[in-house]
């Protein structure tokens, strides 16, 4: 199981569904995606501004395996 974010909240966020896809790409070839980088690409092309390290901190590394709580 992967980690990927939600992108449905009021309405759909292109630039998270774009994220995520390019999130499953890094599983499947892990050597192909540099995910930080790419991910602040598309963030900044579609909000103008990279804000994957405040993904990052809210909702966990994107592509790893989601913390389960004990």
């Amino acid at each position: 199981m992967y980690l990927l974010y939600a992108f449905n909240w009021y309405m759909t966020n292109i630039e998270t569904v774009i994220d995520d896809a390019y999130a499953v790409g890094k599983i499947i070839n892990p050597k192909k995606t540099k995910m930080d980088k790419k991910a602040d690409e598309i963030y900044s092309y579609l909000l103008e501004r990279p804000i994957h390290e405040k993904m990052e901190n809210a909702f966990g590394k994107i592509g790893e395996n989601p913390p389960y709580p004990e």
